[in-house]
């Protein structure tokens, strides 16, 4: 026995640091998970970049609908994750208008934080909860930052945001200018600036003004996403929509402009395309439930009964069973329908029991069938609504498009100053 050791001993010492290594290697992505994790949390209970707020959770709730418009502050609001420490939050007593404890929180986090960058943000933030409790301090912290040379994109971006917010224009348009010039290649500030144009009606200024910076900055989603906005408000919902479809081919991880498309979206014939998104979301955030409960809606639609149970089963798996109209979703469509795949599990089980049921086989050969069938067809339509997209022209075609209608539209004459950045 002892010799039979020996001979096999390299053998047995490669298995003992496979098994080993195996094992290291489970608990170390684990690791990784978790710290990748915690970054992402700690960022969310901080802060939020004035230009992508509104991005940085996934929906809770389905879609607002397309007429449904909301303020900058809503939006923000409206996308805020739940927080389990809101005593550590500012964002909670900013939206009480307990201005004064957010101050406070905001000031301690920026007396802890040694990251340059944050420590700025954090800044930026501050003046803008400033600016709510009490303009003029607002203005004059912010004036100070700027003076003292912490004059960061973000810093002008908040700066710009406050007067936006607050629906003074002019004002905010002043901001963004001199924030361009000082930061001639960032892509966030003309995007902002771009909005204010379009709430002053300066509608073809700031289409010119976001094409130039989609031009520059072809990867930066958020001015597809304010161009389509832009587009929809001036009454032009089919250009809106191809301006979406460009912006999904550059930006393909880009969740916002794909919920953006979903939103504007025309009922009639409607369940493919919004299929096809809710299928992109999926794979971009699989742990998403609410992307998938809302595929399983479009499925639906489409009769592909057995897909919907099962989009519906993995959203209330993923959201714990806690949210009731997942469950309602769930209980209205087993009331209603009858599944393969669920069918196919139980008759499963029955083949496990009884090895030589004729009946179970049958009934489980047919059930995976009807199944593969539905995900064919599924797999059809995903393919046909990608080459749809992928057959629209190009930004500057559409633009052309959009400066026509415009150009035979009145609009103000008074623009002094509006394309100075530029």
């Amino acid at each position: 026995m002892i010799e039979l050791l020996i001979e096999f001993k390299w053998a047995i010492i490669f298995i003992i640091v496979s098994i080993f290594m195996l094992i290291f290697r489970k608990e170390l992505n684990k690791l990784i998970d978790w710290l990748v994790n915690f970054k992402r949390v700690s960022k969310t209970k901080d802060g939020y970049s004035a230009s992508t707020a509104a991005e940085s959770a996934g929906m809770d709730n389905a879609p607002l609908p397309p007429d449904k418009k909301l303020s900058v502050v809503e939006e923000v609001k409206k996308s805020e994750p739940e927080s389990n420490e809101p005593d550590t939050n500012w964002t909670k007593p900013f939206f009480d208008k307990d201005y004064p404890r957010a101050c406070e929180i905001l000031r301690d986090m920026i007396s802890k934080e040694e990251d340059p960058q944050e420590k700025t943000e954090h800044r930026a933030i501050l003046g803008h909860v400033m600016f709510e409790q009490d303009n003029q301090k607002g203005i004059e912290y912010f004036d100070e930052l700027i003076k003292t040379g912490d004059d960061a994109v973000i810093v002008y971006n908040w700066y710009g945001l406050s007067f936006f917010s607050n629906g003074d224009y002019p004002k905010a348009a002043d901001v963004l200018r001199a924030g361009i010039k000082r930061h001639p290649a960032d892509p966030e500030l003309p995007d902002l600036f771009a909005s204010t144009l379009k709430e002053q009606g300066e509608h073809i200024q700031a289409v010119e003004l976001l094409q130039k910076n989609i031009n520059q900055n072809p990867t930066f989603a958020q001015s597809y996403r304010t161009l389509t906005q832009i587009l929809v408000d001036i009454d032009m919902p089919e250009q809106a929509i191809n301006c979406c479809k460009i912006g999904m081919q550059k930006c393909p991880r880009d969740t916002g402009l794909i919920e953006k498309y979903v939103k504007i979206l025309p009922e009639k014939d409607a369940a493919k395309k919004r299929m096809f998104a809710y299928l992109r979301l999926t794979d971009i955030k699989p742990d998403n439930y609410t992307y998938w409960t809302l595929l399983g809606n479009e499925y639906l639609l489409l009769g592909f009964n057995d897909l919907a149970l099962e989009a519906y089963h993995k959203g209330n798996t993923l959201a714990k069973e806690k949210k009731a109209w997942i469950i309602g979703n769930i209980g209205n469509i087993m009331n209603h329908k009858e599944f393969y795949s669920r069918g196919a599990e139980f008759l499963q089980r029955a083949v496990s029991i009884d090895p030589n049921s004729q009946y179970a086989h049958e009934r489980l050969g047919q059930a995976l069938k009807n199944a593969s069938e539905q995900q064919a067809k599924r797999d059809e339509i995903r393919k046909e609504v990608k080459q749809s997209i992928q057959d629209e022209g190009t930004l500057d075609s559409l633009l052309k498009q959009v400066q026509k209608k415009l150009s035979q539209q009145p609009h103000s004459e008074d623009s002094s100053e509006t394309t100075e950045s530029e």
